[in-house]
This record gives C-alpha cells, structure tokens and sequence, in this order.
C-alpha cells in the first residue's frame, strides 16, 4: 500500500512515470540515451548509481522522515557519479524537501531528477545506468507504473570491448566477462518477463545501429510518445551527455557519429579467436536465446566454458604467484 501512494504521489504533482534504460555495459545504452536525450518529451541526465545506495539504507518504498532526507541527500550529494556528471544544488533541494516530510523514496528520487533535467510537467525523465539492470525490481517497487529499455548487444562484441578497458570492477579474463554478460542479460531478462510487454521492452544493439529508424519507432511507441526525425541529428549534440572523466577515458567516442555497419559483429574479424571463443563458450545459453548467430553448440559450450575457467585460474592466481617467485629468486 506504500509503494501505490508514493506512485500516486508522483502523479498527483504532474508527473509522468519514469523509464530506465539498462544493459550490460558496452551495449550501446548511452547510443540510446543520446537519441532519447533528443525527443522533446524525454530527458535522459548522466548515470546516477546512487540509487542503488539509497535503496540498500532505506529501501525502495521507505518513507522518509526530515533527518532521513537529510541522509539520503548526503548520500547522493557525496556519490562519485553525482560529482562528475550531476549539478543539482542539493543544499536548495534540501531546504525543499525536508519540510514536506514524511516523503516517499519515489518522491525524493523524482525531486532529483526534475531538478537535475528541467523537464516539465508534460515531460518524462529518465535514467541510463547500466548497472540497474540487475535492481529492475526495486526499481519497479519504487515506480510500479515505470518502463524498463533493456539494449542488449552481442556478447562476444561486448567481450571485446570491455576486455580492451580492462575495467577492475568487471575484470578482463574471458570467463569474468563472460560471466558478467550472461548474468546481466539473464537478471534483466527475468525480470522483464515478470513486468511483461506494457513495463519491459528488449531491443538489439544490432538493430540500432543497422536499422536506427525503425528501431527508434519502436522504443518511442513503447514509451508513449511521438517519434521524430530530429532524433537522428543527435549525434550533432554528443558532447553535451559526456561527463568529464568520460571524455578523458575516450569512452564514448563514436558517439559523434551515426552508427556505422562496422560497429556490428566485429568479433568476426577479431585476431583473438580463442579468447572470443572461450567468453562465448560462458555465454553460449543466452546468445541462443538472444537470436545471435554461431552461438557454440552445447558439446562445444561445455569444452569452452571449462577451458575458460581453467584460463581464468591461471591468468588470476597461478601466473602472478609464479610471477612473483621469478622475481624473488632472481633477487636472491
């Protein structure tokens, strides 16, 4: 009964439900963010990830009293991905907030994002964190009327990506991306098939880039609005949703580009056959469910999946200890 007060509350003050977009990352989610970004109606600020946090202290349907808005802002204010890409004034916010106390989390969160976007009452926000794909359920419990985008791109294209970062939180061995992928898409997958077709909607990154247009119609109809052909001159803007520590990282280069044939399937024509093999083998059951072509067989799948594990012992464990005791026995 909290959840639809604090939904009901949200409307009651002119507004219209949220929508999220998620994915693993490298999927192309900020691709569907910049044309997103572009629609008139739709405002799609950078990552947030504090909600994770704010949900894990009070939860996603808690009511929070002044002292709670207090923490709760704290924990926003001090959010690494709040200091790089948001400019809410938090203080002023503050100020707003704790006097309409008791509030709902869905009030708080919808306060934060109106404030960071500007977006009006005949608008809709949105958020692009790719890490909410596996919180689609509290997500849902603090909006229960919002709409989840989940992009999802080859794995073996992701693999490549990713293990080129060589970001310490997802790893880089082919199992611990394999791994990630796979449970990513299972988690957001699931999740959707709970909501159904009116709350959840899967798109390919494939069909983005390959067939943009009909693909935009598609994720515009879902959301309720009008699709436009400005959307496709939003490449023109791309530098406008880049955060600083991400224009330095070079991470999202091609954005400032229409989406090219070649940014498909290019693990195909990857010289490091056998690492993309054995990050398939881990990911096999869901490249078969996602429709991908040349997932490894079952047979296959299983020798792969076993070699990546063994690969992932050795690159993570028995290599730098041995590593490790050359250097010490050349020192002696």
């Amino acid at each position: 009964m909290t959840m639809n007060r604090a939904a009901s509350d949200v409307l009651d003050q002119g507004g219209r439900p949220p929508f999220f977009v998620v994915g693993s990352d490298r999927s192309g989610t900020t691709l569907l963010r910049l044309y997103l970004n572009a629609h008139p109606e739709l405002a799609v600020p950078s990552e947030s990830w504090f909600l994770i946090d704010l949900f894990e202290r009070f939860g996603p349907t808690a009511q929070l009293e002044g002292g709670d808005i207090e923490a709760a802002l704290t924990i926003v204010a001090e959010h690494p991905r709040f200091k790089d890409g948001w400019s809410v004034d938090v203080p002023r916010l503050r100020g707003e907030l704790v006097p309409r106390a008791p509030l709902a989390m869905a009030e708080l969160v919808d306060a934060l994002f109106k404030a960071e976007t500007g977006i009006g009452a005949a608008g809709r926000w949105g958020d692009k964190t790719p890490e909410y794909a596996s919180h689609i359920d509290a997500l849902h419990a603090c909006f229960p009327d919002a709409q989840f985008v989940h992009i999802v791109r080859d794995g073996r294209d992701v693999y490549l990506s990713l293990a080129a970062k060589r970001w310490a939180d997802r790893g880089y061995t082919p199992y611990e991306l394999g791994r990630y992928w796979r449970t990513v898409v299972s988690a957001a997958a699931t999740a959707g098939e709970r909501l159904g077709p009116d709350a959840y909607l899967e798109v390919r990154y494939e069909d983005l880039v390959l067939d943009t247009v009909a693909t935009l119609q598609r994720v515009t109809a879902f959301l309720g609005v009008q699709y436009t052909p400005s959307l496709l001159s939003a490449h023109e803007d791309a530098d406008g949703i880049i955060t600083p520590k991400e224009r330095d990282a070079g991470v999202h280069d091609k954005l400032s580009r229409p989406p090219r044939q070649d940014d498909v399937q290019r693990w195909r024509s990857s010289r490091d056959t056998l690492r993309v093999g054995l990050a398939a083998g881990t990911m096999a059951d869901e490249l078969t469910a996602r429709g991908y072509q040349d997932a490894p067989t079952a047979l296959a799948a299983l020798v792969c999946r076993n070699l990546a594990a063994y690969h992932h012992l050795w690159m993570r464990y028995v290599a730098p200890r041995l590593r490790r005791l050359l250097r010490r026995a050349r020192m002696t």
